[in-house]
């Protein structure tokens, strides 16, 4: 199992991408910058199974909103 660290948006959100066999789950992902989350999962050929929020705040809230729907994956 692998893990990327970001650190992103104007709150420098950290956010996670843990992957294994081209599958990952995206962990509290950011409302800003969610494009830079967005390339690594496509660079890497990953599928995201799920997001995962660790804790409520509005920018991961938006943020796996933004996955959910590109990815139609559940929160």
């Amino acid at each position: 199992m692998k893990v990327k660290q970001f650190i992103l948006g104007g709150i420098e959100t950290n956010t996670y991408v843990v992957y294994r066999n081209g599958k990952c789950l995206v962990i509290d992902p950011p409302f800003d910058n969610f494009d830079t989350v967005e390339r690594f999962v496509d660079q890497y050929n990953l599928t995201p199974v799920a997001v995962v929020l660790t804790h409520g705040h509005f920018d991961h809230c938006g943020g796996a909103q933004k996955i959910a729907n590109k990815y139609s994956v559940d929160i």
